[in-house]
């Protein structure tokens, strides 16, 4: 199993985006009570990838681009991993641990998991 480059994870990201604005938009339109869309935007993000990835360790960007989450014995996280591993994306910083780091992020090195290319 290999590490994927900055590309593939910033394709990723962008398609993951799109999803999570999808969902994003439907429940949006579905709520009549007033709630601040930016809760509603982060709470769409923190769900969409628990799940996704909580389930098959794969979120939509990730299937298209083939690639999956795995933890430092290369098999599927545990939920509690997966748990930390989504809420560590919301710090600021982690973005930038990205373009001024490596391939791996701060929420992959803290969590200790990390995104790798399938066998296939």
């Amino acid at each position: 199993m290999n590490i994927p480059d900055k590309g593939i994870r910033i394709i990723n990201f962008t398609i993951d985006l799109l999803a999570i604005a999808v969902a994003y938009s439907v429940i949006s339109n579905l709520i009549i009570v007033s709630i601040n869309p930016n809760i509603i935007m982060y709470v769409c993000m923190f769900f969409y990838y628990l799940i996704f990835e909580s389930i098959n360790g794969r979120t939509i960007g990730k299937i298209i681009t083939d690639t999956k989450v795995v933890d430092s014995k290369h098999t599927k996280p545990g939920f509690l991993r997966i748990l930390l591993r989504t809420v560590l994306r919301f710090n600021p910083f982690d973005v930038m641990s990205y373009l001024l780091g490596t391939e791996v992020g701060a929420h992959d090195k803290i969590s200790r998991t990390m995104v790798v290319k399938s066998n296939k």
